[in-house]
C-alpha cells in the first residue's frame, strides 16, 4: 500500500522566470489541486495535493526551490510507513529546516486515522541512510480532531509545535514541546489561558511566543500572544474582532482586524508585557484582506479581495507588504492568477508559498528571488 501511495503523490514542478524572480508550480501528476502552506528558510515548501482518487489528500514537502521530484519528498508515504498503514489522507501545514539544505527537517500537519490527528515528522538527510521519524501528537480525551499548524526549532534537537484540538464541543489551543523526535510534552493552552472562553486556536510560534485567537460563544474573535507564561489580547482601534496568524523572531505579529464589517490586514509591533502597536495595511482598493505570514526581515504576505476564494466570481489575489504599509500585488508572476500567499521565508531568496490558479487548476506555488 505504501508504494502505491508514494507513486500517487509524485509531483512534477513547472518553473517559469518572471523578470529576475522564479515562479515554481507544484503540479499534481494525478490530482487537480495543490496547496503550499509552509516554507523553510532553505526554500522547501510543505503542503498537500488533492486528487479525485485515493488517497484524496496527501502531504508533501518539496526539494530546495523545486517541486516533488522523487519518492523521498512524499511525507504521506512515510507517515504510513512510520505510524500506521491505515492513514488514508494527510495534510502538510508547516516545515522548518535548520543547519542548511542538508540539515534536519521538521514537518507538521494532520492525518486521517479514524479522525484527523496532529502529527510530527522529522527527517535528517545528512545521515546514511536518511534518518526519519514520525509520531501522532497527544490529544485531549474524547477528541474528535486535532491539527498541528506550525513548528519551530528551539534547539538543534528540540521543537515547539502549536495547533488546536476539539473535544466535548470545544476547541482548545494546544502546544507540544518536543525534547527530541520521540518525546513530546503536550499543553492544553485553551484550559491554561482561555478556560472562560469557548474556543481557542494556536496558529504560529517563534519557538518562545505563540499567537492565535480565542472567542466566547456568540462573540467575535480576539487575537492573542502568549509571552512569558501570560496570554495577552491583541486589539485594534475601532475593531470588532481581531486574529493573529503569524509571528517572527523580531516581535512582529500579523493577522486581521474587522472594522465596519470589513476584514483588514494588520500587523502589531509587540514590545513585551502585552504592549503592542497596531498598523493597518493597504488593500489596494479592495474591501477585504488578511496578513497570514511574516519573515524575520519584516516582509508580510497574505491576500486581498472583494469576493473571497472559493466563492463564485472570486477576485482574491496574493500580495506582500513591507512594514511601512506598501503593498505589492502578486498578480503577474508566471501564473494565470495567484490567490493566496501563506508564508514567506527569511533567507535572501524570500520564498513566498501559497495557492494559485494555473491553467484552470488550483495549484501550490513557490515564488522566490524577487
Amino acid at each position: 500500500m505504501a508504494a502505491a501511495v508514494s507513486a500517487g503523490l509524485l509531483i512534477s514542478a513547472q518553473t517559469r522566470k518572471a523578470d529576475a524572480a522564479t515562479f515554481v508550480e507544484l503540479w499534481p501528476s494525478h490530482g487537480y489541486k495543490g496547496y503550499a502552506f509552509g516554507v523553510s528558510d532553505t526554500g522547501r515548501a510543505a503542503g498537500y495535493t488533492a486528487s479525485t482518487q485515493a488517497p484524496y489528500y496527501t502531504a508533501f514537502k518539496t526539494g530546495v526551490q523545486s517541486g516533488i521530484t522523487e519518492a523521498d519528498d512524499c511525507v504521506h508515504h512515510f507517515l504510513t510507513d512510520l505510524i500506521s498503514e491505515d492513514i488514508s489522507m494527510s495534510y502538510g501545514l508547516d516545515i522548518n529546516q535548520t543547519g542548511g539544505t542538508e540539515g534536519p527537517m521538521r514537518v507538521v500537519g494532520d492525518c486521517w486515522l479514524g479522525h484527523w490527528r496532529a502529527y510530527f515528522y522529522h527527517e535528517d538527510p545528512d545521515t546514511t541512510p536518511v534518518t526519519r521519524a514520525a509520531l501522532l501528537l497527544t490529544e485531549p480525551p474524547n477528541c474528535v480532531y486535532s491539527t498541528a499548524q506550525a513548528v519551530a526549532a528551539v534547539t538543534s534537537s528540540s521543537s515547539l509545535v502549536v495547533g488546536y484540538a476539539q473535544s466535548s464541543n470545544r476547541v482548545y489551543a494546544y502546544s507540544w514541546y518536543g525534547y527530541d523526535t520521540a518525546s513530546f510534552l503536550a499543553t492544553n493552552i485553551g484550559t491554561t489561558y482561555f478556560q472562560s472562553y469557548f474556543d481557542s486556536y494556536a496558529l504560529d510560534t517563534d519557538g518562545s511566543r505563540t499567537v492565535g485567537y480565542y472567542h466566547s460563544a456568540g462573540n467575535p474573535y480576539v487575537g492573542f500572544v502568549i509571552d512569558g507564561g501570560t496570554a495577552y489580547s491583541l486589539s485594534v482601534s475601532s475593531a470588532s474582532a481581531t486574529a493573529a496568524f503569524g509571528i517572527n523572531n523580531n516581535s512582529l505579529i500579523v493577522g486581521y482586524a474587522v472594522q465596519s464589517g470589513n476584514t483588514k490586514p494588520v500587523f502589531w509591533r509587540y514590545t513585551g508585557s502585552g504592549n503592542a502597536t497596531a498598523t493597518l495595511l493597504s488593500m489596494n482598493g479592495y474591501t477585504h484582506g488578511t496578513a497570514r505570514g511574516v519573515n524575520n526581515n519584516g516582509v508580510i504576505v497574505g491576500s486581498v479581495w472583494n469576493t473571497a476564494y472559493p466563492s463564485n466570481g472570486y477576485d482574491e489575489v496574493a500580495c506582500h507588504w513591507n512594514t511601512n504599509g506598501t503593498i505589492t500585488m502578486l498578480s503577474d508572476i508566471g501564473a494565470s492568477s495567484t490567490i493566496r500567499a501563506y508564508k514567506v521565508s527569511s533567507d535572501s531568496a524570500k520564498h513566498i508559498v501559497g495557492l494559485a490558479n494555473v491553467g484552470g487548476y488550483r495549484n501550490a506555488f513557490n515564488f522566490y528571488g524577487w
